[in-house]
C-alpha cells in the first residue's frame, strides 16, 4: 500500500506531466470588474461622451466655426439628433477601449433566440400599441396628481396651421420620424442598454438606460412617460435582437403624435387659465425627442373629452 507521502509525490508528478504537455483542462478566466464597478464605468462613459459632444458643439458655435443655431432656421431641429449620433460614436469608442479584446461586448442576443423578420415586425406592432396606450394611462394618472406635462410652444406653432408643404413642418417630420429615432436608439439602446445588459444583467440595463433616456430630455413633468417609452423601446430590442425594431417603434410612437398635431391642431392647445372653465383630460402621446432645447415633437397632446355635452 502507498503511504501518504508517496501519494503526494505521485500527484505532484502527474501535475508536472500535465504542465509539461501544455494540457489545461479548466483554465480560469481573468476576473472581470464587479457588477457595481462595471455599471459605474458604463454610466461614466456615456455621460462623459454626451458632455464632450455638447461642450465641443458649444465651443464650435461660440468660436464662429459653426453658424448660430438661430441662423440655421428649421434645419436647427436636426442639431440634437446630430449630438446623439456623435455621442453614440464616442461612447462606442470609449467602450471598446475599456473592454479590450478579451472582454469585447458583442451583438445583443435574445434569450429565446433571434426571431425572423416577420416575427420581429409583429413585435414592432405590439410594442407600438404598448408605448402609446401606456403613455396615455400614465398621463391620466399624472393628471390626477395635478401634474401637467408641458407641450413645446415651438412645435405647436409649427403644427397649428395644419398640413402644408412648408420647410419648418418638413424638418420637424424629418427630425421626429427619422433623425431622432435613429440616433437616440443607436445611443441609448444599441450602445448603453446592450453594454449594461452584458455587464450587469437586465434589471440594471432596463432601469438605468430608460432613466438616463428620460433625464436627457429635461422635461421633468414627463419624466415617467419618457422612462416608460425607454423601457418599451429596450424591451422590443431585447426580444428581437434587432435595433431597427426599437427604431421602428420609436418612429411609430412619434408618427402618431405628429399626425394628431398636424391634422387635429386644436388638440394641442393649452387649457383655459380659469380653473372653473372647461378643460379636457390629459392624454399623453409623448414623443421622446425634445432634449437640448431643440424643437422636435411635442411632449403631450390633449384629446377631447369623451363625455358628451348632453350627458
Amino acid at each position: 500500500m502507498f503511504g501518504a507521502g508517496k501519494l503526494n509525490k505521485f500527484a505532484d508528478s502527474c501535475k508536472l506531466v500535465v504542465l509539461a504537455r501544455g494540457v489545461h483542462t479548466s483554465p480560469v478566466p481573468e476576473p472581470r470588474d464587479p457588477i457595481a464597478t462595471a455599471v459605474f464605468i458604463e454610466l461614466l462613459l456615456v455621460i462623459v461622451s454626451i458632455a464632450v459632444v455638447i461642450l465641443g458643439m458649444g465651443l464650435l458655435f461660440s468660436g464662429g466655426l459653426l453658424p448660430a443655431v438661430a441662423d440655421l432656421g428649421p434645419a436647427a431641429m436636426l442639431f440634437t439628433p446630430a449630438c446623439w449620433l456623435l455621442a453614440g460614436a464616442l461612447y462606442r469608442a470609449f467602450g471598446s477601449r475599456v473592454d479590450g479584446p478579451e472582454h469585447a461586448i458583442g451583438p445583443l442576443e435574445p434569450p429565446t433566440g433571434r426571431p425572423g423578420v416577420g416575427a420581429a415586425l409583429g413585435e414592432v406592432a405590439i410594442h407600438c400599441v404598448i408605448a402609446i396606450v401606456g403613455s396615455t394611462i400614465l398621463a391620466q394618472l399624472l393628471s390626477l396628481t395635478g401634474l401637467q406635462v408641458a407641450e413645446q410652444a415651438d412645435v405647436l406653432k409649427i403644427t397649428k396651421s395644419g398640413f402644408a408643404l412648408r420647410s419648418d413642418l418638413l424638418f420637424l417630420a424629418l427630425s421626429a420620424l427619422i433623425a431622432a429615432p435613429l440616433t437616440e436608439e443607436w445611443l441609448f439602446r444599441g450602445q448603453l442598454f446592450r453594454r449594461l445588459l452584458a455587464v450587469s444583467g437586465p434589471a440594471a440595463a432596463f432601469t438605468l438606460s430608460a432613466t438616463l433616456f428620460a433625464v436627457i430630455h429635461g422635461n421633468w413633468t414627463g419624466f415617467f412617460i419618457y422612462t416608460w417609452l425607454g423601457l418599451v423601446f429596450a424591451r422590443v430590442y431585447l426580444r428581437t435582437g434587432r435595433l431597427w425594431a426599437a427604431m421602428l417603434v420609436h418612429m411609430g410612437n412619434n408618427a402618431v403624435t405628429l399626425a394628431i398635431l398636424v391634422f387635429l391642431p386644436n388638440l394641442g392647445e393649452a387649457p383655459p387659465a380659469d380653473e372653473n372653465a372647461k378643460s379636457t383630460p390629459d392624454v399623453a402621446l409623448i414623443s421622446p425627442d425634445r432634449g437640448l432645447r431643440s424643437p422636435a415633437i411635442p411632449d403631450r397632446v390633449r384629446a377631447p373629452s369623451t363625455r358628451s355635452s348632453a350627458g
